[in-house]
């Protein structure tokens, strides 16, 4: 049950983030391969790590802050080099993912999963039985 609310509420962020970012660059392929890679890494990093859901809240609020940063920053860099900045273009290979895709939504979608896992786990461990 925990497992399932888990990649339930994965789902759901990622998806939702997907939407509120709206990015054209990035294929729809590229979106449902990262979704894949973070439910892959996922699943067992929740079975073996046992954190309580502030802490993967902690988790995702970082993620999405080093996120924020890597987008500002290479906002910056282009705003002071312009377009003749030498790029990596990794990007580009892997359907216009940037760093800061992979973070928010892929890294905090599944510490917010971690959080519903844990969550759940938590409230059925203090169920009394009837």
């Amino acid at each position: 049950m925990a497992m399932a609310a888990g990649v339930f509420a994965m789902t759901l962020v990622y998806v939702a983030g997907v939407v509120a970012l709206n990015a054209h660059a990035v294929a729809s392929v590229a979106w449902v391969g990262l979704y894949l890679v973070c439910l892959v890494a996922a699943l067992p990093l929740w079975v073996k790590l046992v954190l309580s859901p502030r802490r993967w809240v902690t988790v995702a609020l970082y993620c999405a802050l080093l996120a924020l940063i890597f987008f500002g920053a290479n906002g910056a860099l282009d705003a002071l080099n312009g377009a003749h900045r030498a790029k990596a273009h990794l990007a580009e290979s892997l359907g216009g993912l940037e760093l800061w895709f992979v973070l928010c939504p892929g890294a905090v979608s599944v510490a917010l999963g971690g959080a519903a896992q844990a969550w759940v786990r938590r409230s059925r461990g203090r169920a009394k039985p009837e």
